[in-house]
């Protein structure tokens, strides 16, 4: 709400300034200035006089620096001056150098930056890595099978992506720096949910514990509603270690408009070594995963969805250690082409060196809104490359994995569909 006001009081603002409201010319650029004008860094553009120009910078200046107001997760919160100035050391830290940007339809940046100065190597425990673009060698019988009722979504930057030697790093800002810091002050909301408190509901196929060297899957992409307290997640997991002490690593796709501010589908990545108590983070918010691909990175917009009773698209993610040259986690996605995206090198997870035991896929949806214990609706398919699967679901009468679906074309691999309506599960 108070956001909405915000960007009312700024548009009757700029409106003063340059011209008549009631002028259809003067509306749109009033769209193109807060369009571009960012909550942490004033970028004004308009086609009107440079006096008028700066006029506006200045008008807008003083009404955000006398508000002092971030948004977080849908709401705006206060920060200090210091916090301010705190935030802005961070992002000085975190976005590096660019070579070449580009600027997404939904205003994500991603710069592309030089591989060897990715933030990734400001780990204390990479300081002296070196970056390694490709495994060493590729296992035989990796991919899927081709199949006439799914196709591969496409994603990725245009015209090749980033220039040699560079990759693409999308551009943190404070409201992103604020979403996280607001995840780690709030750790203990993430609890299955129940008919008293907001919190988690998920589902998935899991593998028998074992050990086990890679794993791989296609999930189906969808665009689910995107409304603030809640979050849509289908993914791959493969963990190892006790309760308290694991080390995991999470890929797939995400909709969640608290963090990224919009209703897309994005590409995710998840790592941690202590059951995300400290340590990790979604996407490249803290140092360690390390990016190889020009055009493909977290963070990222799938362009293709699938619609009811029109074209399926899904992506096919790798999680794999080749232990016997390189001992990297590596993140590789597979369709049109196989695409090497990048890796986690083996240094980050001391229970995860050669090997992880356990291996789920499936679907995961959040709500934190406390004025409801609503549960958002999930729907996916996942093709996973084993037959030797149990079920899981927290809440039965909500959420569940289907029996094995045939594919055609997708012989020796287990083809399920999960979700469910969401509603009142706890009531």
């Amino acid at each position: 709400m108070h956001d909405q006001l915000t960007r009312t009081s700024i548009k009757s603002t700029v409106l003063k300034i340059v011209g008549d409201a009631s002028t259809p010319d003067i509306d749109r650029k009033y769209v193109e200035v807060i369009k571009l004008c960012s909550w942490d860094k004033i970028l004004v553009f308009s086609r009107v006089s440079s006096g008028v120009e700066m006029r506006v910078v200045v008008v807008l200046a003083l009404l955000l620096w006398g508000i002092s107001h971030e948004v977080e997760g849908g709401r705006a919160t206060s920060i200090s001056k210091e916090e301010d100035l705190e935030l802005e050391r961070e992002l000085r830290r975190l976005n590096k150098p660019a070579i070449k940007s580009f600027q997404t339809e939904y205003g994500d940046i991603f710069d592309c930056v030089d591989i060897n100065k990715q933030p990734a190597l400001d780990h204390p425990l990479l300081k002296n890595h070196r970056v390694q673009k490709k495994p060493s060698v590729f296992p035989k019988g990796l991919g899927p099978k081709t199949s006439a009722k799914t196709q591969s979504s496409k994603i990725g930057l245009p015209d090749g992506g980033c220039p040699e030697g560079t990759v693409p790093i999308k551009r943190i800002t404070k409201r992103d720096l604020l979403w996280m810091k607001s995840l780690k002050r709030n750790t203990t909301k993430f609890h299955p949910m129940d008919a008293n408190t907001p919190g988690y509901h998920q589902v998935f196929t899991r593998q028998y514990p074992s050990k086990y060297y890679g794993a791989q899957g296609g999930l189906s992409l969808h665009s689910e509603p995107a409304a603030n307290h809640q979050s849509h997640r289908a993914m791959i997991t493969v963990s190892g270690g006790s309760p308290d002490k694991l080390n995991a690593i999470q890929v797939g796709w995400m909709v969640n408009k608290d963090a990224y501010g919009d209703g897309a589908t994005r590409m995710f990545v998840f790592w941690t070594v202590d059951n995300f108590v400290n340590t990790g983070c979604r996407d490249l918010f803290c140092p360690g995963y390390v990016q190889v691909d020009s055009s493909v990175a977290p963070g990222m917009t799938f362009y293709n969805l699938s619609t009811v009773d029109g074209p399926q698209f899904d992506y096919y993610f790798v999680i794999l250690q080749m232990n016997a040259t390189d001992e990297n986690w590596w993140l590789m996605s597979l369709g049109d082409e196989t695409r090497t995206i990048g890796y986690w090198p083996q240094a980050l997870f001391p229970d995860m060196k050669e090997s992880f035991t356990n291996l789920e896929w499936g679907g995961y949806v959040f709500n934190d809104d406390p004025k409801t214990t609503t549960s958002p609706q999930m729907e996916g398919f996942a093709i996973v490359s084993t037959e030797e699967v149990s079920f899981f679901t927290d809440n039965p009468d909500c959420y569940r994995v289907g029996d094995k679906a045939d594919l055609p074309g997708w012989s020796g691999a287990y083809n399920f569909y999960y979700g469910g309506p969401g509603g009142n599960c706890n009531h």
